[in-house]
Parts: structure tokens; sequence; C-alpha cells
């Protein structure tokens, strides 16, 4: 409850850098109560039937014109006030309280005021109407009742001043006897007025300069917290700046950022951020719809299904909201957090449904998803472009979103499949929940696929798209394949020594088709850079795809073809084992503790089967038993190519 408690006193804040964001620092005039107003306007009269080159022409025309007539002075205080905001959201919680119950005290000071006023403008009312009376009017009944009203008032107002002041939360202080004194004089001078206005009933103009001079009073003492307070954050700011330094001097900046992110509670502050606004924009919408419904309800001859369905009201409901939701990288974040949260139980939810066990590596679905959805977002301008573009391109990044989700439950299969081939499990319960996954892996991204060409042109994005679900069906089936060829195996009675090279061809091909999409995906995205849309970040994504998904894989899959190719040309020069030779030596192999059906003899005359040894001597040149030289060669061996081949023996006996 506490830490709720915290994360909604950090989300006006957030508000406010919203706002200015939204506003781009005040340069843009229009509300946006009236820029819904304006969509849901068109959409139930068709007042407008702008196009998408119209619309892009006039928010520019309104921006430039928003930009002549922005002042430099309303700039600046948007700044101030994002620079303000921002302090505010990185304080404490502690000092957050704080500026909030300083905020609470002007806000009981201007109530008091207020009151003040008003019952000095009755007062002024009740002399005109019984000048000829004055003692008369010390005995109205209207008088007696507004003052008791003003006396009460002010007593309230006192006491929620000094309920909330930053000294009475202090015990050892609130039981000091200056405070109470000092509390039992505010309660005299709130009061001062109806006191004034009641027995000595002077003119207006005094009693209205008695009232200002008692808020003045009160000001400075106010003033006085404030001073205290500013000291304090200052003082604070000065000692978290030095613990900052040393923490990234012994630690690191990202040791930094993620004990500041823990401490903020981002996730948590952004969720409730962007429901907050959802929620906010629904109910525009909603008032909207409401005062709009008079219209219909005006005209006899026309119902409002005439006009619009309400399947179209829904879905323009959605859209707007959507469009409003990623207006400013902020709200970007928000709905990364969200997305977040409910990838992350999806993911839960599979992996639940896998029985699986957590391998130590991280597959959260919900963290991946966040981080890809708002890199998409800064790569596509999410935020700087009009609605009706915000609302395509919102989709389409969604649509990649779904695409790599699906890359991820696959890399959850992958290796329960295997692992459950290659331990020989028979549990047909334990088989039959990933194998439903893949045949869903399999099903949704043909249908996307199809669904996809039937409903948009041919663009650059479209092909991307369709590359990535022809990957992953190809990846899927793949996949079974080496499961098959594993359960295969496991139902042999003796050792398929083949089984490695079918499974280094399919993982062979597999690796060689993802390469060429890899170096697809490169072209398309290089000639959205070159002819679509640019930008310093998309340039930097296609390097990082060029260099983690195509360099790295193309010197990883040479690497692997060149040591196994060198591993066989070794095995060539080892000599095939005679049946003879087999039946005498009567053992098993050194490597898997299988029984020797075929073998391969080395120079120390040790037999071991061909796939075994080629294995050993893809790293080493050296007998898995006496850690000789297995055949003639001028190459001197090293203390790392034994360490090699004994941890290569330790690991295949690890596995039997």
């Amino acid at each position: 409850m506490d830490n709720l408690f915290e994360v909604i006193l950090r989300v006006p804040p957030l508000i406010i850098l919203d706002h200015v964001l939204a506003t781009n620092f005040g340069t843009k005039k229009q509300s946006n109560y009236e820029f819904m107003k304006s969509q849901i306007d068109s959409f139930l009269f068709n007042r407008t039937t702008t196009t998408t080159h119209n619309l892009e022409q006039n928010t520019t025309d309104e921006l430039e014109l928003n930009d002549s007539d922005a002042t430099v002075l309303t700039i600046n205080l948007n700044v101030l006030v994002f620079l303000l905001s921002f302090t505010l959201f990185l304080l404490s919680s502690k000092h957050i309280k704080r500026f909030y119950l300083c905020l609470i005290s002007i806000s009981v000071l201007l109530a008091s005021s207020l009151s003040n006023s008003l019952f000095i403008d009755f007062l002024s009312s009740q002399q005109t109407d019984e000048i000829s009376d004055k003692k008369a009017s010390l005995f109205n009944s209207k008088i007696i009742k507004a003052s008791l009203i003003s006396y009460i008032a002010q007593l309230i107002l006192v006491e929620v001043l000094y309920s909330i002041t930053p000294t009475s939360s202090n015990e050892a202080s609130a039981q000091d006897d200056s405070f109470h004194i000092k509390k039992h004089v505010s309660r005299f001078l709130f009061i001062i007025p109806t006191i004034v206005g009641v027995l000595i009933q002077p003119s207006a103009d005094l009693l209205e300069n008695v009232s200002a001079a008692i808020t003045v009073v009160v000001c400075l003492e106010l003033i006085m917290d404030w001073t205290n307070f500013i000291k304090d954050v200052f003082r604070v700011a000065t000692e978290d700046y030095t613990w900052c330094k040393h923490v990234i001097k012994y630690h690191g900046l990202l040791h930094l950022l993620e004990l500041q992110w823990q401490r903020l509670m981002i996730p948590q502050v952004l969720k409730t951020f962007w429901i907050a606004k959802f929620i906010y924009q629904l109910s525009i919408i909603l008032s909207i719809l409401v005062l709009n419904s008079t219209y219909f309800n005006s005209n006899n001859t026309q119902t409002a299904e005439q006009f619009f369905s309400i399947k179209d009201l829904f879905l323009f409901t959605i859209k707007q909201l959507s469009v409003a939701g990623c207006e400013t990288i902020i709200c970007v974040s928000g709905m990364s957090s969200i997305l977040s949260s409910i990838l992350n139980k999806l993911g839960q939810l599979i992996q639940k449904f896998l029985i699986a066990i957590d391998d130590g590596e991280d597959r959260n679905l919900g963290k991946i998803s966040a981080i890809l959805f708002f890199v998409l977002a800064l790569q596509t301008g999410l935020t700087e472009i009009t609605a009706d573009l915000r609302f395509v391109r919102l989709y389409r990044n969604l649509c990649l979103l779904l695409t790599a989700n699906l890359y991820i439950i696959h890399s959850m299969v992958n290796p329960l499949l295997l692992q459950l081939s290659a331990s020989k499990n028979r549990s047909l319960n334990r088989h039959i929940r990933p194998l439903i996954v893949c045949a869903l892996l399999i099903i949704f991204p043909s249908w996307f696929f199809i669904f996809l060409w039937k409903h948009n042109q041919l663009s650059t994005w479209l092909l991307a798209v369709s590359t990535f679900c022809v990957e992953m069906v190809v990846k899927v089936n793949l996949t079974l394949l080496i499961y098959a060829l594993y359960m295969i195996d496991a139902y042999r009675s003796t050792i398929w020594e083949r089984l490695d090279d079918y499974v280094f061809y399919i993982k062979s091909v597999q690796s060689a088709i993802q390469f060429l999409f890899s170096v697809f995906i490169f072209c398309n995205g290089a000639w959205i850079l070159i002819y679509e849309s640019g930008g310093a970040i998309r340039a930097m994504m296609i390097s990082i795809h060029a260099y983690f998904n195509i360099y790295t894989q193309a010197k990883d899959g040479f690497k692997v073809f060149n040591k196994r190719r060198k591993a066989v040309s070794k095995l060539d020069l080892l000599k095939d084992a005679t049946p003879e030779q087999l039946s005498k030596f009567n053992d098993v192999c050194a490597v898997c503790y299988q029984e020797l059906t075929t073998a391969k003899i080395t120079l120390c005359n040790h037999y071991f089967h061909s796939t075994c040894l080629r294995k050993c001597l893809a790293l080493t040149d050296l007998c898995p038993l006496c850690l000789q030289v297995c055949f003639k060669t001028e190459k001197k061996t090293s203390a790392d190519e034994k360490e090699n081949v004994t941890e290569l023996v330790e690991s295949v006996e690890e596995e039997q």
C-alpha cells in the first residue's frame, strides 16, 4: 500500500511533463479537448473529409502558425516548468510529500482569504440594506449565521494547516509549547476579520485591509517553510551528487541507473500514468458524445443509428485512445510498460503450459517486448507524425512486435523439445504440450501472412513482416524435424552414427535460410532508410542488425564449417577397424560408452566411433584417452588443447 501511495505521488509531475511535451513547449495552441471534439464532430457529422495528404499539410501549416505566434517567454516558462517537474519527479518520497504539503498549505491560505472576502461582501450588502439601524444589524440572524459559518471555516482551515505542516509530523516538536502557542495565535489571526466585522462593523475597505494584513502575516510563515524546504532539497541534491559520483566510479553508470530505476519505481509509475491518461481521454470522448447526443434528440426525423453504428463508434474510440496513448515519448514509455505487463503474464502462462524449467536464460517476454516496442517507436518517429499516420504506424509496429514475440516463444519451445528428445522422456503429457505450441507457431504465422497480404498493399513494411512469418514457419518445421530424428534415435536399440551428420545438415540449412532472410531484411531496411524515412536511430539499428545478424552469423557459421571440414579431413587419415579387430577389442567407445559396431583406430591404438572422434578432432588433435597425438602431424600440442579435450570428455560423460 505504501508503494502504491509513492507511485501515485510521482504521477502528477509526469502528467505535467507529458503536457509540456504534447504542446511542444507551448508552441501548440490547440487543446486536447478541442482536438478530440473536432475528430468526433468529423466522425459523427462528416463535417470534414480531409485526406491524409491534406491532414499532413494542415498540421504543418498549423505548426508553422503556432511557431510564429509562440513567444520566447512562453517557451521559456514551459522549459522552466519541465525542469521543475523533472526535478520533482527525481526527489525522494519524503521530499515529494513535503512539497505537496506545502502546496496544500498555500491552498488553505487561499481558501481562508476567499472565505474572508465572501464574508466581507456579505457584511457590505447587509450594511447597505440596514444602514439606518446599525444595532439591529448586530442581531441580524443572517449575520449571525454567516459569522458562525466563517468562524467555523477559519478554525477548520487552521487545524488543516497545522496538521499538514512538516513541524507537526515531528512528535518532539508537536509537544513543544512554542508549537501550541503558534497554533493558538494563528487561530486568533484567522478569525480576526470575522470578529471585527461583526462587532466593530468598519467599512469594507478597512476590513479588506485587515484581512490582507493577516494573510501577509501567515504568508511569512509559509515562506519560511518553503525556504527551509528548498534548502533541504539543495542539501540532499549535493549529497546525492557526491553519492552518484562514488557509485559511477566504483560500480559503473549502469549500476547507478539500475538503482535509480528501482528507487523511482519507473515501470509502476509509467503504468499508473498511462492508465490515468487513458481514463482521462475516455472521459473526454464520452463527455463529447453525451453533449452531441442532444443533436440527435432534438432532431425528430433522424436517429443516431442513421449517422453511425455502434461498431464504428467503438472502433473510432479505440483509434482515438490509441493515438492519444502514444503522442509523447512519456506516453510511449507508459504504453511499453502496459504491454510489458500483459505479455509478461502471457509468457508465464506459456511457461506454465509447457511445464518448462527455467534454464537460466533471460527470455522474459514482457521485458523484451517493451524494449522492442520502444525502439520501434523511436525508429519510426511515432510521436512526431500526425494522428492518422500515427495510428497506422502504431498498427504496423504492433504487427512487428507480434512476429518478434513468436520468435521468443519459439526460443522457449525449442530447447524444451530437444531436452525431451535427448533425455528419452516418454511422458506423453510432456511431449504433447510443446508440440501444440509448435503447431500454433506454424498455423498462426501462416494465417497472419495471408491476412496481411489480403488487407494491405505491397510495401517495404509488408515484406519485412512477411519475411519474419515465413522464417518462423521454416524454423519451427526444422525444429520439429530435428526433434523427430532424436525421437527415432531414442527408440533404436543400436547407436545411430549418422544422426550427428543429419542434425548438422538440418542446422546448416536453418542457419543458411536465416542468413538469407537477414540479408533481405538488411536490404529492405536500407531501402527504407534511403528512400522512405531516414533517421539516426534507424541507421543505428540497421548497423546493429548488419553486424550481429549478418557479419557475426556468417563468421560463426564459417568457423563451424571450417572446424568440421578439418575434423573430417583428419578423420580420413585414420584407419577403420575391421570386424575381427572390433571382436577382439570387445569394448565400448570411451567417449559415448556405446557399443562399437564401427570404429576408427588412432595411432595410440584406441577405438572410437567416428562421430565421437570427429567431435574431439574439431577441438584438438589429441586422443581423448591418453592425450597423445591421434595421427602424424608437425603441429605441437599445447596445454590449452589438453584442457579442451579433457573438458570435452567430461561433458560427454555428464550427458551419459
